[in-house]
Formats: C-alpha cells, structure tokens, sequence
C-alpha cells in the first residue's frame, strides 16, 4: 500500500523518530504469530523485556517460576487450563458421490479432554457439518471464488468426555465426484 508522501524534509523525518535518550529510532511493531508456528527464544541467546523502555513490567517468581504482575481492573478472568496430549486424527475419502453425506473422518473419544479444532479440505464446493454424539454442533460451506477449506476453531476447547463421537461429515451438489480430507485435533488426560 503506498502512503502519500510527506511534507517534511528528510532531515525533519529523521528528528521526528530519533529518540535522544536512548540513541534508537523509535519503532511500533506487531508479531502475529500462525498458528502451529513456534517461537523458540532461549533465556542464553535472547534478551527480552516489556515496558516502555523506562517503566518495565514485574514479575512474580512462584514455585521456581517467573511470572508477570498482572492487575484487573473493573473485569474478571476465566482461566482455563488444558492439559493432556494433542492428538491429531486424519482421514481421507476419495471420489464422493454428490447429494450422499459421507464421514471424512470420526473419532470415538478414550479420556476425558477438550476438542480443540477441526480441518477440511475438498476439491469441490461443499457443506461441512460436526457432529458430537450424533448432533449437529457446527456447520461451514465452501464455495468457487474463495478457497474450498474449511475450518472449525474451538477456542477455548470443547468438553468432551470418554465414549464420545466426534464426526466430520461433508455434502456437495457438484456433478463430479469428489475428494475430501479432514483434521481432528484434541486434547486428552
């Protein structure tokens, strides 16, 4: 995206975002980190610190552990902890017929956990339904113009509980056949 072009002279620029005290440029930046991205940073190689460069944030240790001081104000704050192992489940079905909803793929749930996400894919337009227990949970279509991906984010993770079956079902009206894969993602103790 161009940005119109400034009035200033190179040399008013340059004195705008020099910061005296600390000899820098002064800089705004933002990371969004992707999902499934780690970021490795080591207490040997990496230095970092919040704060303003001034007034730093504190911290807390607690049973051996650093934590930052955190102060709510006028709020309250659910906490929810997962823990367990993720597992991955991945199953793909090829050449579907149009009009039959067909399983892409289904997960009988062995410890208690927490349904985390779900991914599909296709190589035709198509409705994708989640079903727990037999009960339509959530429902996502695709369409030509956009890509044909869809996925189900359970933020804070969905309660589930040993026997439980989680499905992933698809539908589509194309004439020709079709080929669909899916991702189950979920913790378990």
């Amino acid at each position: 995206m161009a940005y119109p072009t400034s009035q200033l002279g190179h040399e008013n620029v340059l004195r705008d975002v020099h910061d005296p005290v600390t000899q820098t440029l002064r800089t705004t930046a933002t990371a969004i980190i992707a999902p499934g991205l780690d970021v490795d940073i080591s207490h040997i190689d990496d230095s970092i610190r919040l704060g303003n460069g001034t007034n730093f944030l504190t911290s807390t240790t607690d049973a051996g552990k650093v934590a930052l001081d955190v102060s709510l104000i006028n709020a309250s704050l659910n906490v929810i902890v997962q823990n367990g192992t993720l597992k991955n489940i991945y199953n793909e079905v090829l050449s579907v017929a149009n009009n039959v909803l067909t399983i892409i793929t289904s997960y009988t749930v062995i410890n208690p956990g927490s349904l985390v996400s779900i991914d599909s894919s296709g190589t035709n337009i198509a409705e994708y339904r989640v079903y727990l227990n037999g009960g339509v949970i959530s429902k996502k279509r695709t369409y030509f113009g956009d890509d044909l991906n869809a996925s189900f984010s359970f933020d804070i993770g969905l309660n589930v509980t040993p026997g439980d079956v989680i499905q992933l079902r698809v539908i589509h009206l194309r004439p020709s056949l079709g080929d669909f894969n899916a991702n189950i993602k979920i913790t378990e103790s």
